[in-house]
């Protein structure tokens, strides 16, 4: 939602979700399937390890995000249902992350 408009949708943070889930649905199962040019990237940067982990932190967030509520958008919500199908996914894995988070935080 639009923060100034309650009452409407904003389009492009709905996209952007959307994208993230999927880029971060094929990093996170099948990452051959990426661009070649992202692939390249990531091994010329060394960064696949941190985009993994940054795409494990949003597919748990919004996990958690859902297990309490705050996920409305039905098609989000289908989204993320898939994912947990995937052979990656971990249900526990969502509280230890946001466990690791935290402690983090307060160190």
């Amino acid at each position: 939602l639009d923060p100034k408009h309650m009452w409407t949708f904003n389009t492009k943070k709905y996209e952007s979700v959307v994208s993230l889930i999927n880029f971060s649905r094929t990093l996170l199962s099948d990452p051959d399937y990426l661009h070649p040019t992202t692939l390249n990237t990531l091994k010329d940067y060394n960064t696949k390890k941190l985009f993994k982990r940054h795409a494990e932190d949003m597919i748990y967030g919004l996990m958690f995000m859902k297990q309490q509520g705050f996920v409305k958008n039905e098609k989000i919500m289908s989204l993320l249902e898939k994912l947990e199908k995937e052979s990656w996914y971990n249900q526990s894995r969502i509280q230890t992350r946001r466990e690791e988070i935290l402690k983090t935080k307060q160190s």
